[in-house]
């Protein structure tokens, strides 16, 4: 019986002792890096609408088309090239040993 009871003594210690180290956790100092970053992630598609909305206000009153933002002048160029992940590989990793690379011959 006593030994049940010292038991449950230092099981309750210790759980309020790992609550305490917790507690002891500086998580504001995390948190606001934390919740800035992500917002800041999470409006950046907004941003990116508001600075074309922006970029087009400018146009329509008068400015000048920026130097760097080319408008393509047919499509179907665009279209027909090849994308970076639809070329054929340099080299095929052997089957049973995937450190061993091979050269792609078609």
């Amino acid at each position: 019986m006593v030994i049940h009871t010292l038991k449950k003594i230092w099981f309750f210690a210790f759980v309020f002792t790992i609550f305490g180290l917790l507690a002891l956790v500086p998580l504001d100092k995390y948190q606001k890096s934390y919740m800035k970053e992500f917002h800041k992630i999470k409006a950046k598609p907004q941003q990116h609408v508001d600075d074309q909305i922006r970029y087009v206000q400018y146009i329509e009153q008068g400015g000048e088309p920026l130097p760097n933002q080319k408008i393509p002048a047919n499509t179907t160029n665009r279209s027909k090239k090849i994308d970076s992940r639809h070329r054929k590989p340099y080299f095929i990793r052997d089957k049973h040993n995937p450190n061993i690379l091979y050269p792609y011959r078609g």
